[in-house]
């Protein structure tokens, strides 16, 4: 315990020579003065850099609505004969649904 008050002022020490040194490099830093700018590359600009973000964001949602699309048909092998022949399945489905809802509308209880 008798080196603890000893170790506290050597940490002390320490810290304000690393504060000092910190000091003495950030005042030898030269400034810019205040009214000069720096002209960042084209690239760099506010404006475009939200165009940008904006075009990645259309394109994002581009490319989620071909993956959905390519879901749908099952991928890029998919044969289009056997792709047209299930659309038409499922419209002939449909088309049999269609008439049952239609033929229940008039009875009691249905729909």
């Amino acid at each position: 315990m008798s080196e603890l008050p000893q170790f506290l002022m050597e940490v002390k020490t320490a810290d304000m020579d690393i504060l000092s040194d910190a000091v003495k490099s950030f005042n030898s830093v030269p400034s810019l003065p205040v009214n000069k700018f720096i002209v960042l590359p084209q690239f760099y600009h506010p404006t475009n850099v939200k165009k940008l973000q904006m075009d990645a964001s259309l394109l994002r949602g581009k490319v989620e609505q071909l993956e959905e699309k390519l879901l749908l048909f099952r991928g890029l092998n998919t044969d289009l004969e056997a792709a047209a022949d299930d659309v038409a399945a499922t419209e002939a489905e449909l088309l049999q649904l269609q008439r049952g809802d239609d033929l229940s509308h008039g009875l009691s209880g249905w729909k």
